[in-house]
């Protein structure tokens, strides 16, 4: 369910894959993690130092403020990501219950359309925020004769005294700027996917209310209601779980 966004937190260090059993390899991807969650708010601090000890005009300070907000936003979402694991793991638990699948070829159908509406919307601001972030990236390439910093940040050593430092900070600041740029990506479009199953949910509910009625008098005939009180306790299950 919503590979996109999953697989993007997981390239990015953020989602550590339920599939991971061993301890050994549970540690290494922590570590990714940590490095990931170091690197990305560094590079936020250095931008929070930079306007505090440099900014000179009205001009300068917007648009470091802009980039600084920017990261501070890719910040909270992604302490929130991994703060929330827990319940988001949770929230997949209930969408994967019985009660939440498809249990004919409507309801398959029905489940389908919404996944490819999720999927659609993943691909378009994914595609959008990555093409970006690529054209970026390119940018700060033809500025590496002067040594010229893709973005403007304060540093507690000269960044341009020698090679090694300049392509020191060179990586730091691309690696966290395409880190943010994809967090960016997978959180949105995880939170309106959820959106979406939410309500392919409601959606799922409704045909099965809608086909209630004559599925009761077909199960009842000469029974003691004991299928139609099943079916509407079912009903009434999966309502509470999508309300919760």
């Amino acid at each position: 369910m919503l590979p996109i966004p999953f697989g993007i937190l997981t390239v990015c260090g953020f989602w550590r894959p339920v599939s991971l059993k061993s301890p050994l390899a549970k540690t290494a991807y922590d570590l990714y993690s940590g490095l990931m969650f170091v690197l990305i708010w560094s590079f936020t601090l250095s931008h929070l130092i930079d306007i505090a000890i440099t900014a000179e005009s009205f001009e300068s300070l917007t648009g470091s403020c802009f980039m600084l907000l920017s990261m501070l936003n890719v910040c909270c979402k992604m302490t929130n990501i991994l703060y929330f694991r827990g319940d988001i793991l949770d929230l997949l638990a209930i969408l994967a219950a019985d009660r939440c699948k498809a249990r004919d070829d409507r309801e398959l159908e029905l489940q389908e359309k919404f996944h490819s509406r999720a999927k659609f919307v993943a691909l378009c601001y994914g595609g959008l925020t990555e093409t970006t972030c690529a054209l970026i990236t390119l940018r700060t390439f033809f500025g590496a004769a002067s040594r010229a910093l893709p973005f403007k940040a304060w540093m507690p050593y000269d960044a341009g005294a020698s090679p090694a430092g300049y392509w020191l900070t060179f990586a730091h600041q691309t690696v966290a700027h395409c880190g943010a740029a994809n967090l960016q990506i997978a959180n949105e479009t995880l939170v309106c996917g959820l959106m979406i199953q939410a309500c392919s949910q409601l959606e799922l509910l409704k045909l099965r209310l809608a086909s209630l009625g004559p599925e009761s008098d077909k199960t009842d005939d000469g029974g003691d209601g004991a299928s139609s009180r099943r079916l509407i306790v079912e009903t009434f299950e999966h309502h509470r779980k999508i309300t919760e």
